[in-house]
């Protein structure tokens, strides 16, 4: 189950793995999973997010 303690957990990893330092000028985008837009806003505030809407235009 998606969380957002598994979420922190992934992104206290993310900018080490990819040196994104602080993040800026990064995007994430989600399709809205729980305790995703907590955990970005807490660990990597000056990422970007965005929610995929693709599916929301295909219907």
């Amino acid at each position: 189950m998606e969380c957002t303690n598994s979420w922190a957990w992934f992104l206290n990893l993310l900018p080490i793995d990819l040196d994104l330092e602080d993040g800026y000028g990064y995007k994430i985008i989600s399709d809205q999973q729980k305790g995703i837009e907590i955990a970005i806003s807490d660990i990597l505030p000056r990422v970007e997010h965005r929610n995929y809407a693709m599916h929301a235009f295909a219907n």
